[in-house]
């Protein structure tokens, strides 16, 4: 087996190992890149799977939130998203 992480190689390779070793929330598949945006949540996707998922897409701002959070989101509202974050 591979190992991602090397001496000397730039933070962007760890970076990109550790998104391709996420596994999805939906279909448990590795290589998961969204992640709920909703602060403290792990729950991940491919771009898919959040679609199947019903997963509320946002792509004014590129943001994922899954089902369980997606609600939580006043509709066009960018304060409540920025104060969520942190």
């Amino acid at each position: 087996m591979e190992t991602c992480s090397a001496a000397g190689e730039p933070a962007a390779a760890d970076d990109l190992c550790l998104e391709q070793s996420m596994k999805c929330s939906h279909c448990q598949e590795p290589g998961a890149t969204l992640g709920c945006y909703n602060k403290g949540c792990s729950f991940r996707y491919h771009y898919p799977c959040a679609i199947d998922a019903d997963c509320l897409l946002n792509e004014e701002n590129f943001s994922v939130r899954c089902p369980k959070h997606k609600n939580k989101m006043v509709k066009g509202s960018l304060s409540t998203e920025q104060s969520e974050r942190g």
